[in-house]
């Protein structure tokens, strides 16, 4: 991946990668259906509405967060605790919601073998479709991803904004795909029919943010970031440009403040001062802005040590402003070949390997500046 490029793309990988990939995601959503928790997981994604309505009425979501992770405020969800066991599957199983859109099953099929051995027969008729419905499919790994991301977020009521209410920048945004459509994207599970004719059908509903601000600086996207400034909906500004010459150019460009900030699976090199970065972000922000960043495998070792250590900068960089950051991690721990293979959810070619939320304060922020 060149310097260039600040996200890792949606390339189609060969089949029996993306077959594996794809097995994977489908493995963990049947372990959902095996906990005894699974009653409730069903329950939030059969009345959505009132679940992500719920999330919004936490008194401390931190609270869970810091015992769980003894202070550190570090989640490891390769051996999660009753409540991020339950935070992670809901989102797993929402995320599947995705990846098997417009899915119709009869209510017996919604189980771990007999859903796994549909999936399957499904894949195998995949290895002989032309490569374009392939690409399809493996973008779908991609943007199931984004749900799980905000699912996970939202199921610890972290990440509850409405999205008639949010003003979003994206930083990195590759074809923006991810960001406009996927993370306010509602998963939905509906249930009809009675006793043998009971069906589970499953999809997601698309929103998207009241404005969204779009920035690559990948030369890839010229064409395309075109076409998505002249859509009608969503609305979209998006700028093939660095993120540092936008930055410096948004606050006078009239639009309301920002309070979502996100750079999902973002490239390393892309941020090569955290601090600057924060300090020129500042202006840009509501007082109360949602700062998600991510973090996918990368090509090489070295791209997956530069994206955690970019994290864990992050992380340092806002605690010591006062803020309160929390990672979450869907790998393992070890020397860094070990967390590079030891992601739990999907595969390395879309999978999310750590997020970091923030609720970030502008004036905190400013103190970067004055410092």
């Amino acid at each position: 991946m060149s310097v260039m490029s600040t996200r890792e793309r949606m390339d189609t990988v060969p089949y029996d990668r993306f077959r594996a990939e794809y097995l994977a995601e489908i493995r963990e959503a049947t372990k959902a259906m095996r906990l005894p928790e699974f009653k409730t997981i069903l329950e939030r994604l059969t009345d959505y509405p009132a679940y992500a309505a719920s999330r919004k009425h936490f008194s401390d979501p931190f609270a869970p967060i810091i015992r769980e992770s003894k202070n550190s405020c570090v989640i490891d969800l390769t051996k999660p605790k009753p409540e991020s066991r339950l935070a992670i599957y809901t989102a797993q199983l929402a995320s599947v919601c995705v990846l098997v859109e417009g899915a119709n099953l009869p209510r017996a099929d919604f189980a771990p073998n007999s859903f796994t051995q549909l999936v399957s027969q499904h894949l195998e008729s995949l290895r002989r479709q032309p490569a374009e419905v392939l690409r399809q499919q493996n973008i779908k790994l991609h943007t199931m991803d984004t749900m799980r991301s905000q699912q996970l977020l939202r199921a610890f009521g972290l990440f509850t904004p409405d999205p008639d209410t949010t003003y979003q920048l994206s930083l990195g945004a590759g074809n923006g795909l991810k960001d406009a459509f996927f993370l306010h994207a509602e998963p939905w599970v509906r249930i009809t029919g009675q006793g043998s004719q009971e069906l589970i059908s499953l999809g997601v509903e698309r929103r998207w943010s009241k404005h969204i601000v779009l920035t690559d600086s990948d030369p890839e996207y010229s064409d395309h970031y075109i076409e998505l400034n002249n859509r009608e909906f969503p609305d979209i500004d998006a700028y093939n440009e660095k993120t540092e010459n936008l930055l410096s150019r948004l606050p006078d460009k009239g639009f309301d403040t920002r309070n979502l900030v996100t750079a999902l699976r973002f490239e390393h090199r892309m941020f090569p001062d955290v601090p600057g970065f924060l300090a020129q972000l500042a202006p840009c922000l509501s007082e109360g802005c949602d700062f998600i960043a991510s973090v996918g495998a990368g090509d090489t070792i070295q791209d997956f040590v530069g994206r955690t250590e970019k994290i864990a900068e992050f992380f340092k960089v806002l605690k010591s402003l006062g803020l309160q950051p929390v990672v979450f991690r869907f790998h393992g721990p070890g020397k860094p070949l070990k967390q590079w293979k030891s992601i739990r959810f999907g595969g390395p070619s879309a999978a999310t390997y750590q997020i970091l939320y923030c609720k970030l304060k502008r004036e905190a922020l400013q103190l970067l500046s004055e410092g």
